[in-house]
């Protein structure tokens, strides 16, 4: 128990010290914090207010998982993720066998040689719900209150420091999550869904840091996706494709 102490002090502390990403503050969890419980990756899932959640940062996980981040889910999808986000409930999951049945969505779940277990603890905004973390461990691990304390601390720090920008600015948990926009200059190619996202944020005047902070990406990948929505739009300023956006956004 003081070692698990000592833990959540060092980590509310490396928050509080450090502007971290949420790519950063994962690596600590599975390299730092949560190496007894044999976790060797992880995923944050953020959810918004329009019933949608998606994957947007990761630790220790293969290509193939990768390339499943910022995929669009729905809350009421039959998903580990969405069940937490709804209801607020810790999640344990044991997959040396199988899914549980409740879970029909990933019923074709391909685990790796070391994944035994998932953990899903859900991540507070206040008094709601908004996001989850999944932890994946090579131990057959056993419910238990004591380590469902030790989580519900980790997620409450990392509430505190990770979502005290958004109390004070314009609502980020808003962003919409939905289908590409078409674009209106010189090409004809759509928006990604993370070039989306990103555009939304720029609309609501956010830096290049904040937005590197919120999605869990270097500042250097958003300076070029940054590029490549100016390219795509036709515009080179960041006046101008948040013009552009509110325009789409109020005929939408």
């Amino acid at each position: 128990m003081e070692t698990r102490l000592n833990g959540v002090r060092n980590f509310s502390d490396f928050l509080a010290h450090k502007d971290s990403s949420l790519t950063e503050i994962l690596n600590y969890l599975v390299r730092v914090l949560l190496p007894p419980l044999a976790i060797d990756s992880a995923i944050f899932f953020q959810g918004n207010n329009s019933g949608e959640f998606t994957q947007v940062a990761f630790s220790g996980l293969s290509v193939e998982s990768k390339s499943e981040l910022h995929s669009i889910y729905r809350l009421n999808e039959a998903l580990p993720a969405a069940h937490v986000i709804k209801t607020g409930e810790t999640l344990w999951l044991n997959i040396s066998n199988k899914i549980r049945a409740d879970f029909s969505a990933i019923k074709d779940y391909e685990k790796t040689a070391n994944e035994k277990t998932i953990i899903i603890f859900p991540v507070w905004v206040e008094s709601t719900p908004n996001a989850a973390i999944a932890i994946f461990s090579k131990k057959n691990l056993e419910q238990d209150s004591e380590t469902e304390a030790f989580l519900h601390a980790i997620s409450s720090i990392f509430s505190l420091y990770h979502y005290r920008k958004i109390t004070v600015s314009q609502d980020e948990q808003n962003i919409d999550f939905s289908h590409p926009i078409k674009t209106f200059g010189a090409t004809d190619q759509d928006l990604t869904q993370r070039q989306h996202v990103i555009l939304r944020l720029i609309s609501e005047e956010r830096t290049n840091q904040s937005i590197s902070e919120f999605l869990g990406y270097s500042e250097s990948t958003i300076r070029q996706e940054i590029m490549r929505i100016f390219d795509k739009l036709g515009c080179s300023h960041r006046s101008e494709a948040a013009t552009i956006y509110k325009s789409y956004a109020h005929n939408s």
